[in-house]
């Protein structure tokens, strides 16, 4: 008895100190990266100044659900517009996603695993990138951890026929509303789960009536903006054009995504599931054997990793494109705890696996924070930087105008007002189609200068020529992302 509360408590400490590492890693250089296209995005869609105008004018245009855009109303409206308010409600998520999974994986293995799997998803690139990104995907992850330790114990109970914790059921049916109301992602995620219980139920009449109101809940919860739902998919179809349909290699990208984008690490994971899933092929003797591998909580994970990204490639295939990398968040979890189990098996030592564990995520830190540069490598747009340099230039071009070629001037203008210089981009050109537009601005300014900057769009070559032609090139600067120039016109 003396032991196990020793275990304990020796348990409690390493969880925390895994905490508080993920959350140096989190806070850490939140501001080094500028903010993005997309994250400007959910700035641009929350800052209206009422719900309603944030439905009308950001929901029903763009192709999300609403609660992020509505979060990102409140979080603006009572915290501020900084880069930090922004970006903490992800960075908040992703610090409280490690003892959720420790919480799931002790539920699916046992403590060693539930560690482990915390100590990977506090040192893996992608849960650590989205919790420093002013967009939804550290929300789902944390949901999606949640929702699935909330779904199996109340799947559990009812399936043998007791009653379930009132706080489980409330959480899996908060959980489920929160990440169909983030992403569409979640609404696969959340299918899948309810296809999931009602096969485990089968014939279990007291298990079914419950299931059929848990799943009624969440859709009525999305009965008031089913109208908008409905505009989106019917008018909003362009928005995801960006996204070309994929090939077979987009399952080889997104192993290596799971994984810091490195080859060498996907071999590490590789090899030791490969000689996690040798051991229980050779535990199969007869065929009772085989139909409790099947019945694994290996197998049911192994689902949870492939089923979402085999679902979203066929649809893309046969419907639209709507397969990107970050959506599949909903499913890095099963990878990791199929990692986390797999360093559970490799010796009947006990020290050797602990050893093993902790190697993995020693080898995950040293490659996010060293060899990847996470802190070092600017990867993000630099919108910060571009409007910058144009407000460090003020008092020498004061009478200069603004041109910008982006989908939004006010993605430019977040910058620079913020960095105090009072003019703003107030017309947008980058395609031939607007030279003659941009030319009637110009006649009508009269400027000296004028600037254009440019950032997530590239302009037309044939538009570039046109500035180069007509008028005197005198700054160019690059940046990741993002480029200005500044012309002199004819102008006196």
């Amino acid at each position: 008895m003396a032991k196990d509360k020793l275990t304990n408590k020796w348990t409690r400490w390493l969880v925390v100190a895994v905490i508080l590492v993920g959350a140096m890693l989190r806070l850490y250089g939140l501001k080094i990266q500028s903010l993005w296209c997309d994250e400007l995005a959910s700035w641009d869609y929350g800052h209206w100044s009422s719900v309603t105008e944030v439905m009308s004018k950001a929901v029903k245009q763009d192709l999300h659900p609403p609660g992020y855009h509505l979060l990102m109303h409140w979080i603006i409206m009572y915290w501020g517009d900084s880069e930090v308010m922004l970006r903490l409600p992800s960075v908040l998520a992703g610090i409280l996603v490690i003892p959720a999974m420790y919480l799931l994986g002790k539920r699916i293995y046992g403590k060693s695993e539930g560690l482990i799997a915390a100590g990977l998803v506090a040192v893996t690139w992608a849960p650590v990138y989205y919790s420093q990104e002013a967009r939804p995907y550290s929300l789902i992850l944390l949901l999606t951890v949640l929702g699935m330790y909330w779904w199996m114990g109340v799947m559990i109970s009812w399936k043998q026929k007791q009653k379930a914790r009132t706080g489980e059921i409330f959480g899996y049916l908060l959980s489920a509303i929160g990440l169909t109301y983030l992403h569409y992602y979640g609404f696969l995620l959340v299918g899948l789960e309810s296809v999931a219980a009602l096969i485990y139920f089968k014939r279990n009449r007291y298990a079914l009536t419950r299931w059929v109101g848990l799943y009624v809940s969440v859709g009525l919860s999305h009965l008031w903006w089913w109208p908008i739902l409905g505009y989106q998919f019917s008018n909003n179809g362009q928005k995801i054009s960006w996204i070309t349909k994929p090939t077979v290699a987009v399952f080889l990208d997104y192993a290596l995504w799971l994984f810091n984008n490195s080859a060498k690490l996907l071999l590490i994971v590789g090899a030791l599931l490969t000689w996690w899933a040798g051991i229980n092929l050779a535990r199969i003797k007869t065929r009772r054997d085989l139909k409790k591998q099947l019945m694994s909580p290996g197998v049911f994970l192994g689902l949870w990793l492939v089923l979402p990204i085999s679902i979203a490639f066929i649809a893309s295939q046969m419907i639209t494109p709507a397969m990107a990398l970050r959506n599949l968040i909903i499913s890095l979890p099963a990878a990791l705890l199929l990692v986390a189990r797999s360093t559970t098996q490799i010796s009947r030592h006990k020290k050797v696996n602990v050893l093993v564990g902790t190697g993995l995520v020693i080898l995950m830190l040293y490659q996010l924070v060293w060899r990847g540069a996470y802190y070092t490598k600017q990867t993000k747009e630099q919108y910060r930087q571009a409007t910058q340099f144009i407000t460090n230039h003020e008092n020498e071009y004061p009478d200069a105008v603004i041109v910008g070629y982006e989908h939004v001037n006010r993605h430019f203008n977040y910058y620079l007002q913020r960095q105090g210089n009072p003019k703003k981009v107030e017309i947008m050109a980058g395609e031939a189609k607007d030279i003659g537009r941009l030319e009637e601005y110009l006649n009508y300014r009269q400027p000296k200068y004028f600037w254009y900057i440019r950032a997530h769009r590239i302009p037309e070559d044939l538009f570039i020529k046109y500035l180069d032609s007509h008028y005197g090139l005198i700054k160019k600067q690059l940046f990741i992302g993002a480029d200005v120039w500044l012309y002199q016109t004819s102008y006196n």
